[in-house]
């Protein structure tokens, strides 16, 4: 039988889908022989909680920051990434399916008799960080919602496609 597993948990706990991701952590865990290992923190805050003589068997952590991810590489173990950042490139990683996500959307939408769609992301009024978030995490699940919608289109008639963000100076960049 195999001996109960040290995880270190580095997902913040401030938001609904971060939490969400600790749920389903904590429901594959109670499968498993499993500890888990959880501080509170808001996301881009360093938790480095972990980095001190903890030993773990795994972590499974939301690296969104340079530090976080050179906290978690140092630790020197199995690690799994659960954020859309990438910031270490040479671990496993798992992230929405933007374009299934697209997809279910519309066709629900669509189920629904509705003809008329729109995507909304990152308020463009926001700060330059916030547009670089919107180029890296948006924009590929803008394009698989256009995608989707353009072969059918509004009554399969194909549909017309306005990009107030490639129009605005701070998101076209």
């Amino acid at each position: 039988m195999v001996d109960e597993l040290n995880v270190a948990v580095i997902v913040e706990t401030s938001n609904s889908y971060a939490r969400d991701i600790l749920r389903g952590i904590h429901d594959y865990a109670r499968t498993r022989r499993w500890t888990l290992y959880l501080t509170e923190h808001g996301r881009h805050e360093i938790d480095e909680s972990f980095a001190g003589d903890w030993k773990f068997d795994g972590i499974i952590a939301r690296i969104e920051t340079e530090s976080m991810a050179r906290i978690v590489t140092a630790m020197d173990v199995p690690t799994v990434d659960v954020s859309a950042a990438r910031l270490v490139h040479d671990i496993p990683w798992v992230e929405t399916d933007d374009d299934a996500i697209a997809q279910l959307a519309l066709e629900h939408l669509r189920d629904c008799g509705l003809q008329n769609f729109a995507f909304s992301a990152t308020p463009l009024q926001l700060v330059d960080l916030a547009a670089a978030r919107f180029r890296t995490h948006s924009r590929p699940r803008r394009s698989a919602w256009v995608a989707h919608l353009q072969p059918a289109g509004p009554q399969g008639t194909g549909g017309a496609v306005v990009d107030a963000a490639r129009s605005h100076p701070r998101m076209a960049r």
